[in-house]
């Protein structure tokens, strides 16, 4: 029995001698560093003040930036393949951007480099500006983004970047979100609610300077996104209280819904707004944000002037005799809005007569120096002496805001829109 259970260990012994070691692949735990080397999915570097810089997003979801060390100086989680490196607030350094793509928005994470410092610096809140466009080579851009109804609520800001924060100076809101069919749709009613509401920025309130029919985007040749590149680029000074180069802005109506507008530039005592023929409009509204308040007021009134014509050529006679209106109280909109005053033929009064010497006298200043050119508009105007309601047209509307100081002073500032009068 002794005997057996000896060749029993000793066979034991002799097994255990074949027995494989097994390593098993284990994950490392939270004490251990990650040192995976994760593929890189997207690159991209530039050179900033002779310093190396690169991007690049990894197969981890993180967006990754390097100094010329190849140190990481930036990793942004939820990264994503639109990363770029461009100048973005125009001091000729680039910046660097992650774009993003969600289910009803395009944004973007912004980060600016800063040249003191010489790093990186993230413009809090630039993501909640979708679709940002820069205007030009200047600083201002716009978003765009859908608030609801198919994008046909919709909602676009106006703003700039100082000192790493973001300086909203101007919004626009549309509702093209229709009810009913458009052809049931009344005119007042898309006046009154089918519009596009643009406002300025002003001591922290929003002020309504403009009102467009939102049919106006069915004229633009790419809808929303050309109408928003027009407009805004053509307006934004407007918005920017700090830059005084623009004071106001004049919206006409014109037939079948078409609309044109004018800025207008800081004034004096008198500023001449001389307008293109397609422009004007006897009904125009007029925002003048720096006449904010109840205590400014407007007036209007007209003018018309005689104006030879033939055969498509015309000569008018600006700074002769004139037929001119009585001034009219403007309607008042809101805080910095007026509505234009309505004149009808019996306002202007008898037209004022013209005789063969003052026809010859007013060719004789504009033919100063080619007199023979006088004859033709000789024999033209014979037809104005007989007839002068036939050649008297619109020649420019004045309009005044004033207001009363405390000592019963009256503060005017006037805006002379002179009239084209040609055909």
């Amino acid at each position: 029995m002794r005997k057996l259970a000896t060749i029993l260990i000793f066979s034991a012994l002799l097994l255990s001698c074949h027995v494989k070691t097994v390593e098993l692949d284990l994950p490392p735990t939270d004490l251990e560093e990650d040192t995976t080397d994760y593929t890189t999915n997207r690159y991209e570097s530039t050179v900033i003040l002779g310093e190396k810089y690169s991007a690049r997003y990894k197969t981890d979801y993180f967006v990754y930036l390097y100094n010329s060390k190849d140190e990481v100086i930036l990793a942004e989680p939820d990264g994503s393949f639109d990363i770029s490196f461009k100048d973005y607030n125009g001091d000729n350094l680039d910046d660097f951007t992650i774009g993003y793509t969600g289910a009803s928005r395009h944004y973007q994470k912004l980060f600016l480099f800063d040249k003191e410092d010489k790093k990186f610096r993230e413009v809090v809140g630039f993501e909640d500006y979708s679709g940002p466009v820069k205007i030009g080579n200047t600083k201002y851009h716009f978003s765009y983004r859908s608030d609801g109804c198919a994008s046909n609520y919709w909602i676009s800001d106006l703003f700039y970047i100082e000192n790493f924060t973001i300086k909203r100076i101007g919004s626009m809101y549309g509702n093209e979100c229709y009810e009913k069919k458009r052809e049931e749709i009344a005119e007042q009613e898309f006046k009154e609610k089918y519009t596009i509401d643009i406002k300025k920025l002003i001591n922290g309130r929003y002020i309504l300077i403009e009102q467009l029919d939102s049919r106006i985007l069915e004229d633009e040749i790419n809808s929303k996104s050309d109408f928003l590149i027009n407009y805004w680029g053509k307006n934004y000074k407007l918005f920017d209280t700090k830059d005084n180069s623009v004071l106001g802005k004049i919206l006409f109506s014109g037939i079948a819904n078409s609309l044109s507008s004018v800025s207008v530039s800081n004034i004096e005592k008198e500023t001449i707004v001389k307008l293109e023929l397609a422009e004007w409009s006897a009904q125009f509204t007029i925002s003048m944000p720096k006449f904010t308040g109840a205590e400014w007021k407007a007036r209007q009134r007209n003018s018309r002037c005689y104006s030879l014509n033939d055969e498509g050529a015309h000569l008018d006679f600006i700074s002769g005799k004139s037929q001119v209106t009585d001034w009219n109280e403007m309607t008042k909109l809101d805080d910095a809005k007026w509505q234009s005053s309505q004149f009808d033929t019996n306002d202007y009064g008898v037209v004022p007569q013209l005789s063969e010497e003052d026809i010859k006298k007013q060719l004789r200043e504009e033919f100063k120096e080619n007199p023979k050119d006088t004859g033709r508009w000789v024999n033209v105007s014979r037809a104005c002496l007989k007839n002068p309601q036939s050649c008297i047209k619109d020649c420019k509307s004045e309009i005044q805001f004033y207001r009363q100081t405390g000592d019963d002073k009256e503060v005017t500032k006037s805006i002379v829109l002179m009239i084209p009068m040609g055909c």
